[in-house]
């Protein structure tokens, strides 16, 4: 197991966080304002850490034990994933639910997704049930009304001052949403110690609140969900947060 080290350095009264992850250190400027953010749909032909690491084992058909871990936990039997990057948890999730589909907005990963399953069911995986989608879900949010739980995965801070307008949009007929965060912007957060120092310690300022635990919980509250499932962060494992509709 790789170990994670975090050092907190502190100048000028701003706080930034260094990870040590074995690989490369993220470089990190004291003092000033943090690096400009990068939406995500302009991050071109970028994988996801854990796909990049493990990809000649994820097109022979070894699922990481990360996507495992988070397939185990999501529920319903008609599930939407909304930013489903290389399509791994999707093709993961079509195993065992009777259909999902997988939304992606940039090229580079959703081409990526269709290439796994295409291999995937080369090798006799039953993976048939699973669509794979290029698109924004907030210009298709009448994509939702074919499913019972929508999924997102590192994904809703991605949306910025957008994120409500999601929520707001969710149909009666999703009945659960399963959102996992990130662990080390949750660290960020609690760095920070409040939500106006949010913007000094990252370059998405105050919406990785919505990478923690405790933020992901009040959106859903917020948007007439009550919270069923709530696992904290681990050294190995993002937050998840799972809501089932209000009646």
């Amino acid at each position: 197991m790789i170990k994670r080290v975090v050092d907190s350095v502190r100048k000028r009264g701003v706080f930034w966080t260094i990870r040590l992850a074995g690989r490369k250190v993220k470089k990190s400027v004291l003092g000033g304002k943090p690096p400009s953010y990068v939406p995500y749909e302009k991050r071109g032909d970028l994988y996801q850490s854990q796909f990049k690491e493990n990809m000649g084992r994820i097109f022979q058909g070894e699922v990481p034990y990360r996507y495992k871990n988070i397939a185990s936990k999501v529920p319903g039997r008609r599930v939407l994933e909304i930013g489903s990057a290389e399509g791994v948890l999707s093709l993961t999730l079509a195993r065992r639910k009777d259909k999902v589909c997988g939304m992606e907005l940039t090229d580079f990963r959703y081409e990526t997704a269709c290439k796994l399953k295409s291999q995937w069911e080369a090798m006799g995986y039953s993976v048939e049930n699973c669509t794979l989608l290029k698109g924004d879900i907030l210009a298709r949010p009448d994509i939702m009304v074919d499913f019972d739980t929508l999924v997102a995965v590192r994904v809703i801070y991605h949306l910025r001052e957008k994120v409500h307008q999601l929520f707001e949009r969710i149909p009666e007929n999703i009945e659960h949403v399963f959102l996992c965060g990130n662990r080390d912007k949750e660290s960020s957060v609690h760095q920070a110690g409040n939500l106006d120092e949010l913007s000094n310690v990252h370059s998405l300022g105050k919406w990785i609140y919505y990478a923690s635990q405790k933020g992901m919980e009040e959106i859903l509250e917020a948007h007439g969900f009550d919270i069923i499932e709530s696992y904290q962060a681990t050294e190995d494992d993002d937050p998840i947060v799972v809501g089932q509709r209000r009646r």
